[in-house]
């Protein structure tokens, strides 16, 4: 007798259940080898992580060579384009340093602005980034503004715009990870001057710590993003709720949030496992880059914060149920955006509350390269499997 097809929903989740030791292994690999090659090809990376579990217990399975190849590939193309740029944009070496050759950025800081800079502004080639920096804020801020209008650019249509975000950037922004819409290669950016009055060791210190935590957001471009769940499933849980109003209307029923409120929490904890996926990423960069525990759990609970991505995209959200729900609309996202905080506020507080408990036992680079690969609804499962094993 012919089995039933597997539910569609079972079989997704059944999808994305990866063997996560395996994982962390294999973007371990990934990133030893590409730091020590940058250009290292993409069989030999293949082979390195495909050989990689021998005697150890581990081997790949087919989820987890999918997520291998993407992120090669996803690597080679972006370096690809790095050393396009290398090649045609007439460098010139002006220095040197534990990263590597220093060189003019002028004429890349003009492509990108359509200006010549007012200061310096050095650029290196690093494994997984071009690494920019600006000796003067004013310069920052013009970068900075003009990457984050670019759509659609228009510069007699921006220029009001790039000035006031150049205003506000050049009193504290420090850095900024971009991948320029033209070019879509992968830009590190900072801004020197704000560190200025710092001791050489403090600069340094703190120039390095930024370039990891960059450098982590675009190492996770490459390799995690790949893992999780599709991110449309947040506006398909929203069309439950829409199904079942038109349903009412239909039988010229009243619909209201006692019908709505099942599906609308699931489209809640939905949103909160999109949002948890940029939360995490900002956890495992700050992690890396020295940040205390407590600090970034309250980076990115304060609701009136960068990382408040909910209130980000909160008017999005308010013209979408607006034109499903009508004059219920408000009510039915107040619930959601109750819902949603409330979940996320404590999936925020057990994540920095089982990374305290791993640095008991654990390096930061340690748990790190372990708990970037798991979603961070499941921290709980690995950190208790990673306390076990000490």
């Amino acid at each position: 007798m012919e089995q039933p097809d597997k539910n569609p929903e079972a079989a997704k989740k059944e999808a994305y259940d990866y063997d996560y030791e395996c994982l962390a292994l294999m973007e371990g690999v990934f990133l030893d080898q590409a730091r020590k090659n940058p250009d290292v090809k993409l069989i030999d990376l293949d082979r390195a992580m495909t050989e990689m579990g021998y005697g150890v217990g581990i081997n790949l399975g087919s989820a987890e060579k999918k997520i291998l190849q993407k992120a090669t590939l996803n690597y080679k193309d972006a370096r690809y384009l790095m050393l396009e740029l290398r090649e045609k944009g007439g460098f010139e070496k002006i220095g040197q340093d534990e990263k590597g050759d220093i060189v003019n950025g002028d004429k890349l800081f003009e492509s990108l602005t359509g200006v010549r800079p007012g200061a310096k502004v050095e650029v290196q080639f690093l494994p997984f980034a071009v690494y920019l920096r600006c000796e003067k804020s004013d310069d920052f801020g013009l970068l900075y503004g003009t990457l984050s209008l670019r759509k659609d650019f228009s510069w007699e249509s921006k220029l009001d715009q790039i000035k006031k975000i150049q205003k506000i950037l050049s009193g504290y922004a420090t850095h900024f990870q971009y991948s320029s819409p033209d070019t879509k290669v992968p830009l590190i950016l900072v801004n020197l001057e704000i560190y200025k009055n710092r001791s050489k060791d403090e600069f340094k210190n703190k120039i390095d710590s930024t370039i990891v935590h960059e450098e982590q957001h675009i190492i996770n471009n490459f390799f995690t993003d790949a893992l999780f769940f599709d991110k449309d499933s947040a506006d398909r849980g929203l069309r439950a709720v829409v199904d079942k109003k038109l349903k009412k209307e239909e039988l010229n029923e009243k619909f209201g949030l006692e019908d709505a409120r099942e599906d609308l929490a699931d489209y809640a904890e939905k949103l909160k496992k999109f949002f948890l996926l940029n939360a995490q990423n900002e956890i495992i960069a700050y992690l890396k880059d020295g940040c205390a525990l407590p600090k970034i759990a309250d980076l990115l609970k304060q609701k009136d914060g960068f990382y408040n991505y909910f209130g980000q995209k909160r008017d999005k959200l308010a013209k979408n149920f607006k034109s499903n729900f009508g004059n219920q609309a408000e009510e039915f996202l107040l619930f959601v955006e109750k819902e949603f905080y409330n979940g996320y506020g404590k999936e925020i507080d057990s994540a920095i509350g089982w990374c305290e408990k791993l640095m008991a036992k654990y390096s930061v680079q340690e748990i790190a390269g372990r708990l970037n690969v798991v979603p961070v609804w499941k921290w709980g499962e690995a950190a208790e499997k990673m306390l076990s094993a000490r």
